[in-house]
């Protein structure tokens, strides 16, 4: 006696059969997970130093020491 067989279909894989696994996932290494944290604190000082020098970009006492001596020349007459 013969038993009925699927017709293969083209592009399909044949099910699964019981007691086979596929292969587990490998883990990511030690080294590379140091350096995924390594990059990502050398990123977060990067934008830290980038913020820091937009805030502090044009520093007040500078501009007010500037503009007091230019009062101080209008007022002598010196322009």
């Amino acid at each position: 006696m013969t038993y009925p067989q699927h017709p293969s279909r083209p592009g399909q894989q044949p099910p699964a059969q019981f007691g086979i696994y596929p292969p587990p996932k490998k883990k990511m290494s030690a080294g590379a997970k140091v350096g995924i944290a390594c990059g990502g604190a050398f990123g977060a000082l990067v934008l830290l130093g980038i913020l820091g020098a937009a805030v502090s970009g044009s520093d007040p006492a500078t501009s007010g020491e500037k503009a007091d001596r230019a009062a101080a020349r209008c007022r002598s007459g010196g322009v």
